[in-house]
């Protein structure tokens, strides 16, 4: 959903053509709330998170629906992977968090394909998502982070790593 919502992308366009749409509708968003990253110093102002109108379990309904790929999707990150080794960069995957009545809602093997995929593959994988150490006023909503949670979370996200 986060591609068509923000920035109008079907998942079957080209993918030359993702970055030049996805910079130009951005630049809309922004204009259309009246938003300058300099006013916000990088996030949306704190009226305007997203799925607010929805419950929580709507939201997961959502990201489940929009994020449900076919497994052959899985060879873009084959790819990053391959191309990490070759090149001896170290890969980390971050999950990122998320609120807990958000987390109650996903189903328990969410990340089991990312899990396998990654196997014996010497790549580190930083859970944000699974442990409590986020309070639910670090949240905008469901799963955007408020500033004060950004830091925290950032903060977090450096000892892990």
């Amino acid at each position: 959903m986060g591609f068509k919502y923000c920035y109008d992308i079907d998942w079957g366009e080209d993918s030359c053509n993702i970055s030049k749409t996805m910079f130009d509708n951005h630049k809309r968003q922004y204009a259309k709330r009246q938003i300058r990253p300099s006013d916000t110093f990088g996030y949306l102002s704190p009226e305007i998170f997203f799925g607010q109108e929805l419950s929580v379990g709507d939201r997961v309904k959502q990201h489940l629906l929009a994020y449900n790929r076919p497994k052959n999707e899985l060879e873009y990150l084959y790819k990053i992977i391959e191309l990490s080794q070759q090149i001896k960069h170290e890969l980390i995957i971050v999950i990122p968090p998320a609120r807990e009545d958000y987390k109650k809602f996903i189903p328990d093997n969410i990340f089991c394909d990312l899990f396998l995929a990654v196997k014996n593959k010497n790549i580190k994988i930083v859970d944000l998502f699974s442990p409590n150490n986020l309070e639910s006023e670090d949240f905008g909503d469901t799963d955007h982070l408020t500033p004060k949670g950004a830091i925290k979370a950032s903060k977090w996200l450096n000892s892990l790593i």
